[in-house]
């Protein structure tokens, strides 16, 4: 009797926690726009962020003119974007690049933790590039230094970036890159 209620009891429990946990993110679109995003640089970089129309749709692009170095030896250029849905329980991020600057990365943060992409080479024609959430790098802010963290996909975002800077780029590097929709999945 006691095994028979315990499997009751358990069954139950099982059923309150599926139907009260938080539902999963549906799959979702945007379209990057001057809206919602902003362009970050260092000072005494010089790089341009617009809406353009390309092939009868909207994309923007970023046009980078000239890095220039902190104290440091880096430099910022990166391309800040807010308001992005939920990510929780969806398993891909995909974004439509083409350009001819040489490479962008993908960071996902929060306040104190981030996830960031491998290097992703940029060229033409446009190019849907598909990361798996599963395998970006976590990183959460220790103090001021950001550390490796256990794998853990994103849920909740506050910015999606495109760093397009020193992490990714020679001092050197200049050209276009454009963006189109960002997708996940």
């Amino acid at each position: 009797m006691w095994g028979v209620t315990l499997i009751v009891a358990a069954g139950l429990g099982a059923a309150l926690y599926y139907t009260t946990r938080a539902p999963s993110a549906s799959p979702w679109a945007v379209a990057v726009d001057t809206t919602h995003w902003r362009l970050r640089l260092s000072p005494g970089s010089v790089a341009s962020f617009g809406p353009a129309v390309e092939s009868d749709r909207a994309v923007v692009f970023v046009h980078i003119d000239r890095a220039a170095p902190t104290t440091d030896g880096s430099w910022t250029i990166d391309l800040d974007g807010t308001g992005l849905p939920s990510l929780d329980g969806l398993s891909t991020l995909s974004i439509e690049l083409s350009g001819t600057l040489p490479a962008a990365r993908v960071v996902l943060s929060s306040a104190r933790e981030r996830w960031r992409s491998a290097r992703i080479a940029v060229h033409e024609p446009w190019t849907t590039h598909r990361l798996a959430l599963a395998d970006l790098e976590h990183q959460v802010m220790v103090g001021d230094q950001w550390k490796p963290a256990a794998t853990s996909p994103p849920a909740s975002v506050q910015t999606l970036s495109l760093e397009l800077g020193y992490q990714v780029n020679d001092l050197n590097a200049a050209g276009l890159l454009r963006i189109g929709d960002v997708r996940a999945e």
